[in-house]
């Protein structure tokens, strides 16, 4: 059993598959913000379709948070549309396309917000979005919340943080471990409705298996327990209920700076 301090859950989901999978999704303000600007989602449309996303507001108090909550509203919508047809119809060329093209638009939808008040002005969010297709698992990514995949005891991470410091990394200015101190860790270079030029959603696609586990969280728990630490935990979870708990819990548990979101799907 694990123990933690202080977890407040704000939002809390939860749907138990028939035979095929568990989701658990949880988001929390943390200790030191005034307001969560973290959303996230997930629908199961059928024993072989489901997808979730998770989502990090930006652009100023009532910027990101209202930037968020367009697109948990507006992604979950279309995706829903996009994905409620008879599983034939479902390719992987369909769902490339169909996702992408949803995250497109919601873009041009936060983005003409944002040009309606000077308040909202370059307000924008992360989302890290996931469709799965009976065993084939979709990843779509803007900005640096990530997508991680737990498989035979083993977390990798499926996204690409698009940020400042990830440039450093990849000039080799600096190292990984680095990057998670350093000053402008926060500054992303990409990012859901901050210009209506097309955002080129980045896409992934493999193969998962039963007992495989896959993440998606917002940045508030990667900035505030390691990689190796989420892999623990999930090596040593009883179910997922109780891990996404954990998760909250910890990144309290070590500070509380950033409001955290985390959403789990096992196989």
């Amino acid at each position: 059993m694990w123990s933690f301090i202080g977890v407040v859950c704000k939002f809390k989901k939860f749907y138990k598959g028939v035979g095929f999978l568990n989701i658990f999704g949880m988001s929390d303000i943390g200790k030191k913000r005034k307001s969560n600007q973290d959303t996230f989602s997930y629908l199961k449309l059928n024993e072989d379709v489901c997808f979730a996303f998770v989502c990090d507001g930006m652009g100023g108090q009532n910027g990101g948070d209202i930037a968020s909550k367009m697109a948990k509203e507006l992604l979950h919508k279309k995706i829903y549309e996009a994905l409620n047809v008879s599983v034939e119809r479902i390719t992987s060329d369909y769902v490339k396309e169909v996702v992408s093209n949803c995250l497109e638009e919601v873009n041009i939808s936060i983005f003409e917000k944002s040009e309606s008040c000077s308040s909202y002005k370059g307000m924008g969010t992360t989302c890290a979005t996931v469709v799965l297709v009976k065993d084939s698992l979709f990843v779509f990514s803007v900005g640096d919340s990530r997508v991680y995949l737990y498989s035979n005891y083993v977390l990798k991470q499926l996204t690409k943080d698009h940020s400042y410091v990830q440039t450093l990394v990849d000039s080799g200015k600096i190292t990984k471990e680095e990057a998670r101190c350093h000053p402008r860790k926060n500054e992303i270079t990409k990012a859901v409705g901050i210009s209506k030029n097309k955002i080129n959603v980045d896409v992934n696609m493999l193969k998962i298996k039963e007992g495989d586990v896959t993440l998606l969280c917002t940045d508030g728990l990667t900035n505030s327990c390691s990689d190796s630490k989420l892999e623990e935990i999930l090596k040593n979870r009883v179910d997922i209920n109780s891990c996404v708990e954990y998760f909250i819990g910890i990144s309290n548990f070590n500070g509380g700076y950033d409001n955290v979101t985390a959403v789990l799907i096992e196989i």
